[in-house]
């Protein structure tokens, strides 16, 4: 859990117990996320932090198992949707705190609720509630990336050894994506790619049942989150003999990792963007993508841009997806997808990335090589 910030805030304000009820807090600090949170909120989702104690989360009934299944091991108190009161449960989670404090954005009413039911103990605003660390991640967020991109990576694996003519994607994909639930504790929204040569050009594709051909280039990869964080590997292989392809590849493979190298503490995105696109230039390629990464986390998409138009400079701490297709001379889609930390010395890739090179790694050598450095 991501709680030192909440901690050093709850020392600030001398309280014993912080309260949080936003969708943005409750991700940050638990990676909790309902979409009832939107929709009906009529039925509030809580958390009441405490120092050196795991979280208790306030919900409906109706979501516990949701929130257990994604989120193993959380401490939930349930209430009933109908005559039931949360905020009664609320204040018995924080019956021993005598000063608590609350974020700006609760409602008032939610607010008046608390104080009413915890006659005695004194219910403080706070303006101080730290999300800035979703851009800037810390050290367990980072920690967590970090396993949750390792572990993606293997399950990719996992699939690509079994890429051979007349498998289905649909196959693969589904050994991915098992691959990940089975190895990932607090993993949800898994879904596992295969795109065959049928399909090359296609950069989103939903895996069917049809046979892999005798040759040709096979993208392969996993989208899943990880207690509430997302990551998404894919890397390439090749069926049989394909010269042209193999050619082109090793040229995108050459682009991709110098752009990669580029990621440094105080780059900014479109300094980065054109040297990709010049690069890609250089070796027969045209950038036709409108961006190569961007920041992830809780949310899949956060800033900044690896764009033209996004003007926020790297810092050390953010977690880039770095990503982008080239289309070679023949046709043929190419893409690689990363995860990638921002250090102070430099750009480091959060999985292994042994399997960049090695196209026939599926083909049964690809299992054993995940013991270096998985």
């Amino acid at each position: 859990m991501r709680l030192e910030a909440y901690t050093a805030a709850l020392e600030r304000a001398g309280a014993d117990a912080f309260v949080l009820t936003s969708e943005a807090a409750l991700r940050h600090s638990t990676g909790v996320f309902l979409y009832t949170q939107r929709l009906i909120p009529q039925r509030p989702v809580a958390a009441v932090l405490r120092p050196r104690q795991q979280p208790r989360i306030i919900c409906c009934v109706l979501e516990a198992d949701q929130l257990a299944a994604e989120h193993p091991g959380l401490d939930l108190v349930t209430f009933r949707e109908f005559g039931d009161d949360p905020w009664r449960h609320a204040a018995a989670a924080l019956s021993q705190a005598r000063r608590i404090v609350v974020e700006d954005t609760m409602p008032a009413a939610w607010v008046d609720a608390l104080r009413e039911r915890l006659a005695g103990a004194e219910v403080m605003v706070s303006y101080d509630v730290p999300l800035e660390p979703r851009l800037v991640k810390d050290a367990g967020e980072v920690a967590l990336l970090e396993r949750a991109s390792r572990a993606a990576e293997a399950a990719v694996a996992r699939g690509a050894a079994l890429l051979e003519p007349g498998r289905t994607e649909r196959e693969i994909a589904d050994a991915i994506a098992g691959a990940l639930r089975g190895t990932e504790k607090g993993t949800s929204d898994v879904a596992g790619l295969c795109i065959g040569p049928q399909h090359n050009r296609a950069m989103h594709h939903e895996p069917r049942g049809v046979p892999l051909p005798e040759r040709g280039p096979v993208r392969l990869g996993v989208l899943g989150r990880v207690e509430g964080y997302w990551v998404l590997i894919t890397r390439m292989a090749v069926l049989g003999e394909d010269a042209s392809f193999e050619e082109a590849y090793e040229r995108y493979v050459d682009v991709y990792e110098a752009g990669l190298a580029d990621l440094h503490a105080g780059a900014e995105p479109r300094a980065l963007y054109e040297a990709c696109r010049d690069r890609a230039a250089d070796a027969g390629f045209t950038l036709e993508t409108l961006k190569i990464g961007h920041g992830t986390g809780l949310d899949f998409r956060e800033r900044p841009w690896l764009a033209p138009w996004d003007d926020l400079a790297l810092v050390p701490g953010m977690v880039l997806a770095y990503d982008y297709g080239l289309v070679s001379r023949e046709g043929v889609a190419l893409h690689l997808e990363d995860r990638v930390l921002v250090e102070a010395s430099g750009p480091r890739r959060l999985s292994s990335g042994w399997m960049l090179r090695d196209l026939r790694s599926g083909h049964g050598a690809l299992l054993g090589a995940q013991g270096r450095d998985a």
